[in-house]
């Protein structure tokens, strides 16, 4: 008896799910291509984002790099520390304030991205109006 039920209620989900993509067919936005951008407008956006985008790679390497000679001078310390109980602490205390560093420097680079493609997704917006209104 539920046999039969159950059977109409697959029919019933198959066919909605393969009108489905039918029913939205017929809605089309305008492709981003259709939409006029000014060429040096962009150039200089684009030239803006990569220059900081290098910056932010430049300034990641120094703090890297400064990172771990820090670290190799505490690991120095350490290593002349008397017992093997300060040695230990000494060297944690280092590997831990390295980590830091780097997590640091990170979470720097990816504030700095983050504000170099709003800069440049506003740059690119302009392009486009700018490129609509001299129509």
């Amino acid at each position: 008896m539920y046999t039969h039920y159950k059977k109409v209620f697959i029919l019933i989900v198959t066919i909605l799910w393969l009108a489905t993509p039918q029913a939205f067919a017929s809605v089309k936005k305008q492709a981003s291509s259709d939409v006029p951008v000014n060429v040096v407008c962009m150039q200089k956006a684009l030239d803006a984002r990569e220059a900081t985008l290098a910056q932010i790679v430049d300034s990641l390497s120094v703090a890297s790099k400064e990172a771990l000679q820090k670290r190799e001078a505490a690991l120095k310390d350490a290593w002349a520390k008397p017992t093997k109980a300060t040695r230990q602490s000494a060297r944690e205390a280092a590997h831990t304030t390295y980590r830091k560093a780097i997590q640091d420097a990170h979470a720097v680079v990816k504030v700095n991205r983050k504000n170099a493609y709003t800069v440049f997704n506003t740059a690119v917006k302009n392009c486009t109006e700018t490129a609509t209104v001299k129509k």
